[in-house]
């Protein structure tokens, strides 16, 4: 598997991301839950810009917690709370969006609470 995939997989073990969420991550529709696990499998290959700028945000998002969170249960649980700043909803839920748009909110944030 290469590096990229095995990122994502550690990182749907780590936030404990069920198939709509790893779907909607990725940028995938729900109907292509099957893709995603080939993909996640290793049968398919990461191809198209959206993706791989996908998986670049949440390597940032992802490096930027583990910073701020050195206890996975903590980072797990922040993605999990709603947080004023996002209307009420946790970063998992801008995830779940499924947009690209959303995404790049929350490592716009991340950078910020982060100092950077």
């Amino acid at each position: 598997l290469t590096g990229p995939i095995q990122f994502i997989r550690k990182l749907v073990e780590l936030w404990s991301l069920d198939d709509g969420a790893k779907t909607a991550v990725l940028g995938f529709e729900q109907g292509d839950q099957r893709s995603v696990e080939a993909l996640l499998a290793g049968r398919s290959s990461i191809r198209g810009r959206d993706l791989k700028d996908r998986i670049t945000a949440l390597v940032r998002i992802r490096t930027l917690l583990s910073n701020l969170f050195r206890d996975p249960d903590a980072e797990r649980t922040w993605m999990r709370t709603p947080r004023e700043e996002f209307e009420g909803n946790s970063p998992l839920d801008l995830l779940r969006d499924g947009s690209m748009e959303r995404l790049l909110e929350l490592r716009q944030y991340v950078e910020h609470i982060s100092r950077l």
